[in-house]
């Protein structure tokens, strides 16, 4: 995985941002698609609690 793959998947970007020469300071700011991925991260997360919840009941009838 490369640094570029990771920065896909986080919902956030660390960037060195600070009041001027010297600082040492980090700070998570939003990236610019976060709310495009976490749309797709909530979908496909209540995609695999449901497949799971029905694989449950349906082993559970058997």
């Amino acid at each position: 995985m490369t640094k570029g793959d990771c920065y896909l998947f986080s919902l956030f970007v660390f960037i060195w941002h600070g009041a001027g020469k010297g600082s040492d300071h980090f700070y998570a700011w939003r990236d610019a698609l976060s709310h495009l991925k976490r749309r797709i991260l909530f979908r496909f997360f209540n995609l695999y609690l449901y497949s799971s919840v029905q694989l449950f009941f349906l082993i559970k009838m058997l």
